[in-house]
């Protein structure tokens, strides 16, 4: 198991014995609001983000030792007189994605997304867009990606980026942008042709992923925090005050159920088999999938 907090360590346990087999803090950045950048396991590697108010860097490590293998730097000329409050760090989750064949990592951090050969760091491509805090993470399909800016609500935007470019395809490869009512927190899914949206304050839209077409729009409770879950056939949708609406994907809005937990949920819900699990600030809940 590989655990990461940040400038306070990272390091591999095994999950039998509880024996740390290795372990690093050497790794650090100003964490203004604490580490919330998740890693990932991409073959022999564990590739860990980290980006503060001094400095913004995605690591690579031997998953086996915790050794370096490759450091990228994101661009500083880009960070020059950009006020280091909450800005110039993110909260982002790295993916790896196919294109036209080949592996593709993919980060999202403030004021850019760049795309990066998995084994070796090295940039492929990048997309410029605002000084502020990416929180969900990228989503992809149909030869797309799906970059949200983050920031204040508001003052977010989000971008549909087609695949395969090289340098700056900001402009090149941009094939449409929305910037009315982006989700700040919530990441979307894809399902299908459709993407689905979610802002915190509850407006749940519907999009034809191809061409940024609204579908349709619901107004649900909130406030929300937890990314969308497509599991089963079925989209799960949890508030923070524990009400969960569930509805089934499709051109038409359709609700299924609402379960309600006497708990927080501003964590993203995990499938596992036929279960999901939620977590609040105090419990972890195992939820059986229903029919």
């Amino acid at each position: 198991m590989y655990v990461h907090y940040g400038s306070h360590g990272t390091a591999c346990i095994d999950t039998k014995t509880g024996k740390v087999i290795w372990r690093r803090d050497d790794l650090h950045c100003a964490h203004l609001q604490g580490p919330v950048s998740s890693p990932i396991l991409y073959e022999d590697l564990l590739i860990v983000p980290l980006e503060g108010t001094d400095v913004q860097f995605v690591v690579a490590l031997d998953k086996k030792t915790g050794d370096q293998v490759w450091r990228y730097d994101r661009p500083r000329e880009l960070y020059e007189g950009i006020k280091p409050t909450y800005k110039l760090k993110s909260y982002y989750t790295p993916i790896v994605i196919k294109v036209n064949g080949r592996d593709q990592l993919i980060n999202s951090g403030a004021m850019l997304a760049t795309g990066h050969e998995p084994r070796t760091g090295k940039e492929i491509w990048r997309v410029l867009y605002r000084d502020d805090n990416p929180v969900s993470r990228v989503v992809t399909g149909h030869g797309l990606m799906f970059l949200n800016s983050g920031g204040e609500p508001g003052n977010s935007h989000l971008l549909a980026v087609r695949q395969g470019g090289t340098g700056d395809i900001t402009q090149s490869h941009l094939v449409w942008k929305m910037e009315d009512d982006v989700p700040s927190e919530v990441a979307p899914v894809l399902v299908g042709d459709l993407l689905y949206l979610l802002t915190d304050k509850g407006l749940l839209q519907c999009k034809q992923a191809t061409t940024g077409e609204t579908v349709w729009s619901e107004e649900l409770e909130g406030p929300f925090g937890a990314s969308l879950l497509h599991a089963n056939g079925r989209i799960y949708i949890s508030n923070k005050d524990g009400k969960t609406t569930i509805i089934k994907p499709g051109r038409v809005f359709k609700v299924l159920a609402v379960n309600q937990l006497d708990a927080f949920i501003g964590a993203s819900p995990a499938v596992t088999g036929k279960s999901i699990l939620m977590r609040s600030k105090t419990h972890l809940y195992r939820i059986q999938n229903g029919r």
